[in-house]
């Protein structure tokens, strides 16, 4: 049996045909864009939005789409895509170029809710974590250090965050001897059964 092809199958070919080519910036845009509009409930636009999202933040002089509501878009009607926490996590990003550091951590925590063991989770975390520690605010970059080593105490980026944690603190206490900071540590922190993991990057200050 031929199967029948109607109009929107042709149409929507052609459209993913031209959001797929390398050429013209702003045809590949206006294909996603039709995509996305003509065919919400597809299955294609959902990926549409994300690649959108990304290439608006590569050239976004070109456009004048918001990379950060597209993904909010993204997200809200595509709960359940797999683009979900590369979604969140490029929100935080968007945000942290912005200079929005409280709104990078919210969204931050949306993602640490959603997708709690997402492989975007930890390096978001610190990113936010960073900024907060860069534009003098120690408080909420320790918070956001410990939102990180909560749930990931032995990824990669748990070891940079309990260094800069300290340094954050030792660093908002400067009448304080510089080990103590050190040794405050373990009181803060969810027990980890490798300690190992303590020593790298601090050298010899215990």
């Amino acid at each position: 049996r031929i199967p029948v092809v109607t109009c929107s199958d042709i149409s929507r070919f052609h459209l993913v045909r031209s959001a797929a080519q390398g050429g013209s910036f702003r045809l590949q845009c206006e294909a996603l864009q039709d995509l996305v509009a003509r065919f919400p409930t597809s299955g294609l636009a959902d990926d549409a939005l994300y690649k959108l999202a990304t290439m608006v933040g590569s050239d976004a002089e070109a456009t004048v789409l918001d990379r950060v509501l597209l993904l909010e878009t993204l997200v809200g009607q595509f709960p359940t895509s797999v683009y979900g926490a590369r979604a969140l996590s490029l929100r935080a990003e968007s945000y942290r170029e912005r200079k929005n550091y409280e709104g990078a951590a919210q969204v931050t925590r949306q993602l640490l809710a959603r997708f709690p063991y997402a492989d975007e989770c930890p390096g978001a975390l610190l990113a936010t974590a960073n900024r907060f520690r860069d534009s003098a605010m120690p408080e909420q970059a320790v918070a956001a250090y410990r939102e990180l080593l909560r749930p990931h105490p032995y990824s990669d980026e748990a070891d940079a965050a309990l260094f800069q944690m300290a340094e954050t603190y030792r660093a908002d206490h400067p009448t304080r001897p510089p080990t103590s900071a050190y040794a405050d540590l373990p009181r803060d922190l969810p027990a980890r059964s490798q300690p190992h993991s303590l020593n790298h990057g601090v050298g010899t200050v215990f």
